[in-house]
């Protein structure tokens, strides 16, 4: 089951310039958050990740990072222009 994007505490992040498309984190993606095809870059689908990790060990490029996850409202007021 996929986390709100409130709860939900990290999404990863590919450096697509360093992708070398070898699609093992597509298959250890549980979330199918990641699309790509073999030997092309690949990207995540934020609204699917989970932050889960499992696409982090797969990876013989290191290139996939976690980020924190943007709250999904911000609370503040929005600032009034005069």
């Amino acid at each position: 089951m996929n986390p709100t994007l409130a709860t939900r505490r990290q999404i990863a992040l590919i450096d697509e310039t360093r992708c070398i498309g070898c699609f093992k984190c597509v298959r250890a993606c549980p979330e199918q958050a990641i699309v790509g095809a073999a030997r092309w870059m690949h990207t995540i689908l934020h609204a699917l990740c989970t932050g889960c990790e499992n696409c982090l060990p797969p990876c013989p490029e290191n290139c996939i990072t976690f980020l924190p996850a943007a709250p999904l409202h911000d609370s503040r007021p929005t600032p009034t222009v005069v």
